[in-house]
């Protein structure tokens, strides 16, 4: 197994998941500008 090749491919997987999670986010706060982050709250 090539574990460097495993974790860098998991690693580009991840960020391309988390700017697939910024832009759903920036969506949903422009329909719903009521959302904030959970821990302002408490």
């Amino acid at each position: 197994m090539d574990w460097q090749y495993l974790y860098q491919k998991q690693l580009s997987e991840n960020q391309d998941l988390k700017k697939q999670l910024d832009i759903v986010e920036s969506i949903l706060r422009n329909f719903l500008p009521v959302v904030e982050p959970k821990d302002e709250q408490n």
